[in-house]
């Protein structure tokens, strides 16, 4: 797409939306990451793709060195697109149900196949391992779907290693994807922005120093501001278009303005949807309005 969207939300906060940030407030969510990896209790083993989405497309389920790499496509009316979807969960968090269910909806919106992979994990792994699996997924995926048009999507810490792993593609010359789509992306694991302590008290899912925590770990041996751990930090130029999901109740929210005012200033282009009071990845919450609004959004970019 040539044209350029800067889009606000207009519809007000759902209720639901608000019902769900309440019990995010009183469960304790924004103090889980770092709880878990201070005990040591983590658990990072990939949802299982409910039984009512598996029945409805063909499923293929490849293990690739230990770790697993889905493909959902449709059994009719397949399209020629290929979604790489890069999932989030803090570098520490699997794929979720809600991931499955998201790609759902957007296999029905759109006809797409999507390929997800079980990318290797913080505490165990760092970015390391994470990024050499994502190289032979992707690898794979070239050689497979020759033909087919090919797009990046990812949310949160998945939108960090897609939008890093690009600007490597690119930095070595390798093929890159006709666009990247991206929620609530984690694009600096600082969180030095000073604007994210004004966002805290709105944040009801996101905890600083558990995911600080989270980003160091996942750094390893390289510094945490090195573009293939934090991408804000690297060069946009010649990249595929940028379209970014973002709300205004996120701690990301911060650098994702950074970022767009970044581009900006270099005269690249991005798209760019902001929904006020919406919490951390919301969209990935198929029930929600604003979760639909989305989806919709996304369909339109892969026309």
């Amino acid at each position: 797409m040539n044209n350029t969207i800067n889009y606000v939300h207009q519809e007000k906060e759902s209720f639901t939306s608000k019902t769900m940030k309440f019990v995010m407030n009183i469960s304790g969510t924004k103090t889980a990451l770092e709880k878990g990896l201070t005990n040591g209790n983590i658990k990072n083993d990939p949802a299982p793709i409910p039984s009512s989405i598996s029945k409805k497309y063909q499923v293929e389920i490849e293990t690739i060195d230990g770790f697993k790499v889905w493909t959902l496509s449709p059994k009719k009316s397949k399209s020629d697109k290929v979604i790489f979807f890069f999932h989030g969960g803090a570098y520490v968090f699997n794929v979720y149900k809600q991931h499955w269910q998201l790609i759902d909806k957007l296999i029905e919106e759109t006809g797409a196949t999507f390929v997800v992979h079980d990318y290797p994990l913080v505490p165990q792994y760092t970015h390391k391992e994470a990024f050499e699996f994502t190289q032979k997924v992707y690898d794979n995926l070239l050689a497979k779907y020759k033909s087919e048009t090919k797009y990046f999507m990812a949310d949160s810490a998945g939108a960090g290693l897609a939008l890093a792993f690009a600007q490597l593609l690119r930095n070595e010359g390798q093929p890159l994807p006709e666009q990247i789509i991206l929620s609530a992306p984690w694009l600096d694991v600082t969180l030095e922005n000073p604007e994210v302590k004004t966002i805290d008290k709105d944040d009801k899912m996101l905890g600083i120093e558990g995911l600080q925590m989270a980003g160091k770990t996942y750094a390893g041996e390289l510094d945490t501001k090195d573009y293939r751990i934090s991408p804000i930090y690297g060069d946009f130029k010649n990249l595929p278009k940028i379209s970014i999901f973002i709300g205004t109740h996120d701690l990301f929210w911060a650098d994702a303005k950074k970022l767009k005012a970044k581009l900006d200033k270099a005269n690249i282009p991005m798209n760019y949807y902001e929904y006020p009071k919406m919490f951390h990845n919301w969209w990935i919450m198929v029930g929600l309005p604003e979760s639909k609004s989305v989806v919709k959004q996304v369909s339109l970019l892969l026309k």
